[in-house]
């Protein structure tokens, strides 16, 4: 037991200094001698959960890529539900696949989905990762990230062409991406798979973060996306905003969103 506080102690000291802690700092916070502090360090550096940054002094210690990984499932966890009900309930008026997604090391990850029993569906499964530029859940995450974030994801590589739909230009993208913002929900013009169609609205925390996006998909041998966006984009919105007011977001989309520079630097 007393190895676990000591180790838990040792992680709220490094999640409380994102520029990292000196080991004379944690052994005085943490009541603990040189050697066990180190020995404490060294076993949650081996897991992934601190990393040892050497610097022109002393090294400092900071948490490791793991705790972010079990802070992503815990946080995906009351996303979806906080979304669910939301997701059912617009599953059932509009008789159309309901999907919730959100960004993951530059992709577009589908987290859930409410399916109908339609006997022509379209199968977007739990944990497809899809590329965000081409999707509507990427799209809808994309438009309303901080302009820096959103154009280091843009300039992380060449901008795949799955179908003749397929915007692959940066700046007709851009351009998209405005429009999208504009208008509150994006679309997938069949651009990454033939004969399916999307729309999709973001969602936002309590601090007006994008978190996540919700999408409607459909085949277009049922529903074009014409009629889609005219019968289904109103809901999609009223939903994603509730959802987004359960997250703890007073106003959809939130009012002092900054998503493009306005004064030569990038908005973070």
């Amino acid at each position: 037991m007393r190895a676990v506080q000591r180790t838990i102690n040792i992680l709220e000291l490094l999640a409380t200094a994102p520029t990292g802690v000196r080991l004379t700092e944690i052994c005085r916070q943490a009541g603990l001698d040189g050697s066990t502090a180190l020995r404490y360090l060294k076993a949650l550096a081996k897991l992934g959960y601190a990393v040892v940054v050497p610097g022109g002094g002393l090294p400092v210690y900071q948490l490791g890529p793991r705790v972010g990984r079990l802070g992503g499932v815990a946080d995906h966890s009351l996303l979806q539900r906080a979304a669910r009900p939301g997701m059912e309930a617009l599953s059932a008026a509009c008789g159309e696949d309901v999907n919730l997604g959100t960004m993951d090391a530059g992709r577009a990850v589908c987290l859930e989905t409410q399916e109908t029993s339609h006997l022509l569906e379209v199968n977007i499964a739990s944990g497809l990762r899809m590329a965000p530029h081409a999707s509507s859940i990427g799209k809808a995450m994309l438009a309303f990230l901080p302009h820096g974030k959103r154009e280091a994801i843009l300039r992380a590589g060449e901008l795949e062409r799955f179908t003749p739909n397929t915007i692959v230009d940066a700046d007709e993208l851009r351009r998209e991406l405005e429009e999208t913002r504009r208008r509150g929900y994006s679309v997938d013009r069949e651009e990454i798979s033939p004969g399916v169609v999307c729309i999709g609205a973001p969602l936002f925390n309590a601090q007006g973060q994008v978190v996540a996006s919700l999408s409607i998909t459909v085949p277009t041998q049922r529903i074009s996306l014409d009629e889609l966006e005219r019968r289904q984009a109103g809901a999609l919105l009223e939903t994603c905003e509730a959802i987004s007011r359960a997250l703890g977001c007073p106003t959809y989309p939130p009012a002092e969103l900054e998503t493009s520079p306005t004064d030569g630097t990038d908005a973070e």
